[in-house]
């Protein structure tokens, strides 16, 4: 899969399985790069996906950067990666 597509496969991911805990706010000239906006306590999200091998970029105030990489990351990659989005919110929530 190239980087656009990706991007898109976890885009719509989150917004199916995270709902309103995560608002992508990405220009439309985006590239693979997705800017998520979180509603609840953003620093304690970049701490919790690190913590578990996630790599995200954290921009004040409450801004989440990540990126899928084609070279690297494959679709199940994309799927794993939404699934431990989903347990940090559960664990954030609780």
């Amino acid at each position: 899969m190239r980087g656009d597509e990706l991007t898109s496969m976890f885009e719509g991911l989150l917004k199916r399985d995270l709902g309103s805990a995560v608002t992508v706010v990405t220009p439309k000239s985006r590239g693979s790069m997705l800017c998520l906006r979180f509603a609840r306590n953003p620093k304690a999200w970049a701490s919790k996906l690190q913590e578990r091998n996630v790599h995200v970029d954290f921009r004040e105030p409450d801004i989440i950067r990540a990126t899928p990489v084609p070279l690297y990351n494959t679709a199940a990659d994309i799927f794993s990666l939404v699934q431990t989005f989903g347990e940090v919110s559960r664990e954030a929530s609780a």
